[in-house]
Parts: C-alpha cells; structure tokens; sequence
C-alpha cells in the first residue's frame, strides 16, 4: 500500500471502529489503536 493511502485508510478504520463500538469505548480504543500501532483486543 503507498504511504499516501495510509491517512485514507486509517480513516475507514476509525469509522468501522467508532461504528462497532458504544459511544464510551471509541476514544480510548481510538487511542490505543494510535498510540500502540495494533488494533484494540476485543
């Protein structure tokens, strides 16, 4: 993937990520998601 997709890309993961989520999990999960580079355990 070309590093100028990535911003576009982590955009579509914040969306599915704040879609799955109940509104008080998405900004924690959102930063360890940034903060860890892995996704959050389940």
């Amino acid at each position: 993937m070309p590093v100028d997709d990535l911003p576009a890309a982590r955009g579509v993961l914040d969306t599915i990520i704040t879609a799955s989520l109940p509104p008080d999990a998405v900004e924690p999960a959102a930063c360890e998601v940034v903060g860890s580079g892995r996704r959050p355990e389940a």
